[in-house]
């Protein structure tokens, strides 16, 4: 088990140690910061001003912490040292209110990251004095901070079968490839002018499509397992203001020459958002000249494939001037919280 984790910031974050034989319960939670106005005769009105994501809580009940007496099970402490399990707690929430510096969780619901801090305001242990074994309850509380996000996009690999992702540590320049970070290799060669490894953003390197002679695009190498997608998430940027041309992003998905917007490819179930905001299949607004998350959705099987990006079909002179970030394929529907949290982490990792 990790006793750390590194966040979008590159910052080290402790990672709760005790395993679930020390937790006899552990009450998941979530809520949502909103405005809610009954309007009377079953009517109401309600304004949703946080997180799409929701905030998370955790309450644990810990009933056999071993003392320093006994010597095993041990944890490895806040700051690497190898504790008892009672001395593991007290020293964390020590930490935690000193420095005010989070900590992270893993989820028993999900198996995601989440980075948190205690909810007490004092930490009280009950002791059973003649077998040296304390006892005492946490509530944990999800938090926030710009720029950091500690989700860990792998752990889809154990909910969705047909998944495939491409992130900022596969490019393989010497190889000309994109790299399936599930799988490891079968990934999108590039054909034409295509740059690995640079123009990063945020730190973290791109897939740059007509660096210079506007020919670049991506064809898959082999047929990925999600080549007939129902959801694909990208994070990107379009380096022009305005389309130049008719290019083709993947399958159907087209820019709108001279305009801004993603030609509406008339698919029956299409859905679009852009950083987590919808927008009419007759208004898909593209990131032109900015970072943008966009999440192309359908409900019918088969709409578009996920072979090729970056040019339109076959149509020669429509490559599109297009830096890509990270590129997830999903080929059975993700769930619309999963979709909204890994929306919400590529915001903070690109900076968009």
């Amino acid at each position: 088990m990790p006793t750390s984790v590194v966040a979008t910031n590159n910052e080290s974050f402790h990672l709760w140690q005790l395993h679930a034989d020390s937790s006899r319960e552990v009450s998941p939670s979530i809520e949502f910061n909103e405005i809610r106005n009954d309007l009377g005769n079953g009517y109401r009105s309600s304004v949703l001003y946080g997180a799409d994501t929701g905030t998370r809580s955790w309450t644990i009940s810990l009933p056999t912490l071993a003392g320093n007496d006994i010597p095993v099970p041990t944890v490895t402490g806040v700051n690497g040292e190898t504790v008892s399990r009672e001395q593991y707690i007290w020293d964390l929430y020590c930490e935690t209110r000193i420095t005010g510096k989070p900590f992270v969780y893993t989820c028993p619901r999900d198996s995601q990251y989440y980075l948190v801090d205690f909810v007490n305001s004092k930490l009280t242990y009950e002791k059973e004095f003649r077998n040296a074994l304390y006892s005492t309850g946490v509530e944990i509380r999800q938090v926030r901070e710009a720029g950091v996000s500690v989700f860990d996009p792998s752990v889809f690999e154990n909910t969705y079968d047909d998944f495939d992702y491409y992130n900022s540590t596969t490019h393989n320049s010497g190889l000309s490839t994109w790299q399936n970070a599930r799988v490891g290799s079968s990934g999108f060669l590039a054909s034409g002018d295509v740059v690995f490894s640079s123009n990063p953003q945020n730190g973290f390197n791109t897939v740059r499509l007509s660096g210079t002679s506007s020919t670049g695009k991506l064809v898959a190498d082999g047929i990925p397992s999600a080549a007939a997608p129902t959801d694909v998430i990208i994070a990107m940027k379009m380096r022009e203001d305005t389309f130049s041309n008719a290019c083709g992003l993947f399958g159907n998905i087209i820019g709108t020459a001279s305009g801004t917007k993603w030609a509406n490819p008339s698919h029956t179930g299409l859905e679009y958002t852009l950083n987590g905001t919808s927008y009419a299949v007759t208004d898909m607004q593209a990131p032109m000249n900015t970072w943008g998350v966009c999440h192309f959705r359908t409900t019918v099987a088969n709409p578009f494939t996920a072979t090729q990006f970056g040019q339109n079909g076959s149509t020669a002179g429509t490559f599109a001037l297009a830096d890509l970030g990270e590129l997830y394929i999903f080929g059975s529907p993700i769930s619309q919280p999963d979709a909204r949290r890994l929306i919400e982490h590529l915001v903070i990792k690109f900076d968009v």
